[in-house]
């Protein structure tokens, strides 16, 4: 989605992808889980423009150690939480490594709001999405089988976000038992 080193990336939509009071929302940067954005609207088509300075796609992120991919997992967790709380249906997101961005130095996860053209059925799939896109992007076989457990654990529990948050507190805690 981005190209490493950019702090701007512009994606065009189809004019009522985005509702107003979602843009107004965005736009203000009321809702912290979200990069800012800015709109343009040109007849049918609206253009968005993120501003992702200080963070880079989870995509181009080589994850140290197990741990650090859970707290990331949970951050993104809690940000769909977040956007939630501001009337912003998470279901409608495309999650996947290159619109979840993360900044190293601040250890914080922001989306980039792209909406889907059909919402995911249930929020824990389109999370469950993203997990299965970061598969993609792990070495370890560790990693990988904790993205495989979590993603399961998504698909068997129908749980909700906050069971996902209790289930990834779980694996933390055995990682670290394991240290």
């Amino acid at each position: 989605m981005t190209e490493e080193g950019k702090n701007t990336f512009t994606i065009e939509y189809e004019r009522g992808m985005i509702k107003e009071f979602e843009k107004r929302v965005l736009a203000e940067g009321g809702c912290k889980a979200f990069l800012p954005m800015g709109f343009v609207s040109f007849g049918e088509t609206e253009t968005v423009n993120y501003d992702c300075s200080g963070y880079q796609p989870i995509a181009n992120v080589s994850f140290k150690s197990s741990k650090e991919m859970v707290d990331l997992l949970e951050k993104c967790v809690f940000s769909l939480v977040d956007s939630s709380g501001y009337l912003i249906n998470p279901r409608k997101l495309d999650l996947n490594t290159g619109t979840v961005f993360y900044s190293n130095s601040r250890k914080e996860v922001k989306l980039a709001y792209v909406p889907k053209c059909e919402p995911s059925e249930k929020v824990t799939q389109a999370l469950k999405e993203l997990i299965c896109h970061m598969e993609g992007n792990v070495r370890e076989k560790e990693m990988a089988d904790y993205l495989r457990a979590t993603a399961s654990f998504i698909e068997y529990s129908n749980g909700s976000l906050y069971d996902v948050a209790g289930y990834l507190g779980e694996l933390r805690q055995e990682i670290h038992a394991c240290g």
